[in-house]
Order: structure tokens, then C-alpha cells, then sequence
């Protein structure tokens, strides 16, 4: 993968800022994307696709090939998504009407795992972190991006979502950083630093318990 690695046992944060006038949630989730270093023939879940916005992109290193699994329980983006992608012709789209986070749907499948503005507004996210890294194969990647920072922002600017955000960073990178192997964690400012929000790759490393499994079936 073309992403540095820390070497540190502390994770290291990256601050930067980015121009308001230039920022969007599609900016930084087309970022995520290119962190993750998604390659033809990969199996790829996106948890929250909304209307497919992010499918142009990831099919653009798909290729044709391999798989993108979209998942949202919100019916009319939903609909969106697969307007899309039958507009598009993708042949590689399975679209699923599910609330994320009881149970894995590709358990360890999946090469990439991609959560894009999706975790802070969803009320299991613990849960919905445990189940995408039971859907990854060993080795496998996921990214998040997402937003944290003072209470007060998130009331201000994404009132709709501000009961969702409460208490859920710092937690919600402490959390990826115990579930993943961190390959890439940054905090950025958007707004000249008025909307604060985070950016996690990381890999699922085959732990020795489950090498034990697979050795004794």
C-alpha cells in the first residue's frame, strides 16, 4: 500500500486544514478512498452508500471487476444508488436495505470496508465497528472518515446528527486503533477549523487465536 506507516506505538495525528471554500464531504471521502488503495478483482463494502455517491470512484480502481456491496437503510438514497448503477451498467453491485451493525453481512469476505460520514450517526457504532472487522479477511482494510470535536460544534453545525455524536470521539478512533493495525489517522479542520473531523486506515491483522483455530480444523 503507498500509505506511511507509524512506527510509533502512540498513534500519530496529522493536523492540516483545508480551504472552506474547496471543502465537501465528497472531497474527503474521495481521499479516504485513494488512502485505501483499492485494487481490481477486491471485494468492497460500503456501510451508509447513501445514493452511490462514492461508487464512481471506487469502480474507477475496481475496473469492472471484483465486488462493491453497497448497504443503507434509507430507502429513498437507496433507490438513488441503484438508479445509478443502472445508469452506469455496473454488473458488480449488490445494494442492500439493511440497519448496519447487528450481525456482519460478508463475514471475512471483504478486502476494503469503507465508512464514510456514516459511524457518528449510527447509535451501535461499537457494535457496527465489530461487525466491520468481522467482515474483513485477514489482511483486509478499512477506512473511516468522520467528524469529532467540542459538543458545541456538532449542535451548531449538523443539528440533526448532534444527539448521535455525543461521547462518540475520541472514542470511536481509540476504538478502531484497539480493532485495526493503523496504517494512516488524521485530524483535519475544514471551515477554517470551525468543522473538526478525523481520517482512519487501518488493516485486520490475523490474531494468533485465529491462526490456532484454523490450524486445529
Amino acid at each position: 500500500m503507498n500509505i506511511e506507516r507509524q512506527s510509533t506505538s502512540k498513534p500519530a495525528i496529522h493536523p492540516a486544514n483545508q480551504p472552506p471554500a474547496r471543502w465537501t464531504f465528497l472531497d474527503e471521502s474521495h481521499r479516504l478512498i485513494r488512502q485505501l488503495d483499492i485494487r481490481p478483482g477486491d471485494r468492497v463494502l460500503e456501510v451508509g452508500c447513501r445514493s452511490g455517491r462514492n461508487f464512481e470512484m471506487i469502480q474507477r480502481s475496481l475496473n469492472g471487476t471484483g465486488e462493491l456491496t453497497g448497504v443503507d437503510s434509507f430507502a429513498p438514497s437507496l433507490r438513488k444508488a441503484m438508479d445509478r448503477t443502472h445508469t452506469k451498467g455496473w454488473q458488480n453491485v449488490l445494494l442492500i436495505d439493511h440497519e448496519y451493525g447487528n450481525e456482519p453481512i460478508a463475514e471475512g469476505r471483504s478486502d476494503v470496508v469503507l465508512l464514510s460520514f456514516w459511524l457518528s450517526t449510527a447509535p451501535n457504532w461499537k457494535e457496527a465497528l465489530d461487525c466491520a472487522r468481522a467482515e474483513l479477511r485477514p489482511g483486509g482494510r478499512i477506512g473511516v472518515v468522520d467528524f469529532c470535536g467540542p459538543e458545541i460544534l456538532r449542535h451548531e453545525i449538523v443539528p440533526i446528527q448532534a444527539a448521535a455524536y455525543a461521547s462518540t470521539t475520541p472514542s470511536q478512533e481509540s476504538r478502531l486503533q484497539e480493532l485495526f493495525s493503523q496504517t494512516t489517522h488524521l485530524r483535519l479542520n475544514a471551515w477554517f477549523g470551525s468543522l473538526p473531523y478525523y481520517l482512519f486506515v487501518g488493516e485486520r491483522e490475523e490474531r494468533l487465536q485465529e491462526r490456532e483455530q484454523e490450524e486445529v480444523a
